[in-house]
């Protein structure tokens, strides 16, 4: 009895993780075009076309594996636009990116049942999306000559980034699955 009620969670589990890889794949207009584009990170379309490609497998372990690929792509775009100075949006786009494809390895991940490796991913896809979620440009300031000598500043950390609400979400889904991993403390 146990057994089959295991095996049919796994399937259910499964069936949900191919749901999201479509999601995520179908997400995009590119995809549901039938062609990949990504004119931000370029470097992730090849891998982004073969998580297209396992995308019906239903094998967790080619799934993780492509979702790596994709998540490896854009940390490296990420890196590239931090060279460049240009974190909003291209770092930002990166990084969200980066994050969903992370969440996505971390569940394949755990219906290996490779805990450890889906709590890296999970963790990182946190981090990785908590960063466009806290960011704010930096405050910009001016001083104006005038006979009362005072300063002006302004840009005081109300302008969020365009990606903040997907950001956010992907913060909302990594708390989530980082919580099925930690059992919760004891009551005091």
């Amino acid at each position: 009895m146990r057994k089959s009620v295991k095996s049919s969670g796994m399937k259910r589990v499964c069936g949900v993780l191919i749901f999201i890889a479509a999601l995520c794949v179908s997400g995009s207009p590119a995809f549901a075009q039938g062609t990949i584009s990504d004119s931000v990170c370029p470097g992730a379309v090849a891998p982004l076309k073969g998580l297209a490609a396992v995308n019906s497998t239903n094998d967790p372990v080619k799934i993780a594996d492509a979702a790596r690929n994709v998540v490896r792509a854009y940390t490296d775009c990420i890196s590239s636009a931090r060279t460049d100075g240009a974190v909003e949006p291209q770092m930002h786009y990166d990084q969200v990116r980066a994050a969903q494809y992370g969440v996505l390895l971390g569940r394949a991940l755990y219906l290996q049942q490779n805990y450890d490796g889906a709590h890296a991913a999970f963790v990182d896809a946190r981090r990785l999306s908590g960063e466009v979620v806290d960011w704010t440009p930096a405050s910009m300031g001016y001083n104006m000559n005038n006979k009362l000598g005072s300063g002006t500043s302004r840009n005081t950390g109300t302008i969020k980034s365009q990606w903040h609400d997907s950001a956010a979400d992907i913060v909302k889904a990594s708390d989530a699955e980082l919580a099925k991993l930690v059992p919760a403390s004891p009551a005091p």
